[in-house]
């Protein structure tokens, strides 16, 4: 793949790596929707085994924290490194960073939480290192719980119109958002495209890095695409966008 198309948004499977931050038992509890963008998040780190991209995962400190949550199989990860920094690129992923694809890693694959503090600082680190990033909407969230009609009206006063439908266009499938209601997620998704990022979904994760239905892994990554990510009840509002 030519590098003028993983500028313009295309992921090169052998040039890809997935980042997972800090996806941890005790947010459990604290985080809007967290269950379904772990969801999204078992997709991708289970699509990173088949399809042998490097997964790279961080858990914010671990001993206070808990570890990674039991629900993704981390097993063939590159490295689970402990941290307290918000961003990922703690010293040691600073050195993957240069090993990731024989060397020849340009694109990163970020998903995790939470979106606005250590997804979003990670996320600039690695846009400032030159590598293209492409944050997964329906596998992040922040803990704030606003309310989502009023987080809708309050970003139409915060950005023109025809912002805000490309804004929402980068995180609709199937005509609805998946994975995040808070303020303070959609906004972080809108600083992210601001510092370069593109904001796109699980599925579409998957699908760019087949490429083609006569990949050789496709058979296997079938199951892990047939069923949509869990609606969280934003139809509704999007339909009016």
């Amino acid at each position: 793949m030519s590098r003028s198309l993983i500028k313009y948004g295309q992921l090169a499977e052998k040039r890809t790596a997935f980042f997972l931050c800090d996806i941890q038992e005790k947010f459990r509890p604290a985080l809007s929707h967290f269950e379904q963008i772990l969801e999204a998040a078992k997709k991708l780190v289970q699509a990173s085994r088949i399809l042998n991209v490097p997964l790279v995962v961080t858990e914010q400190n671990p001993k206070g924290l808990g570890k990674t949550v039991a629900e993704l199989d981390i097993s063939h990860a590159r490295g689970v490194y402990p941290k307290t920094k918000f961003s990922m690129i703690v010293p040691e992923v600073a050195t993957e960073l240069g090993t990731l694809c024989d060397g020849k890693l340009e694109c990163v694959v970020l998903f995790g939480i939470e979106a606005h503090v250590c997804v979003e600082q990670t996320a600039a680190e690695l846009c400032y290192r030159g590598l293209q990033v492409h944050v997964v909407a329906d596998a992040c969230t922040s803990r704030s719980q606003e309310d989502r009609l009023l987080a809708f009206e309050e970003l139409h006063y915060a950005f023109p119109g025809q912002l805000l439908k490309e804004l929402c266009r980068d995180v609709v499938m199937s005509g609805r958002l998946v994975g995040f209601e808070s303020f303070d997620c959609l906004e972080h998704l809108f600083r992210l495209r601001q510092i370069g990022c593109f904001v796109t979904t699980s599925e579409a994760v998957i699908f760019q890095l087949l490429g083609d239905k006569e990949h050789p892994n496709f058979a296997d990554i079938r199951p892990l695409i047939k069923t949509v990510s869990p609606y969280t009840g934003l139809a509704a509002y999007t339909s009016k966008i």
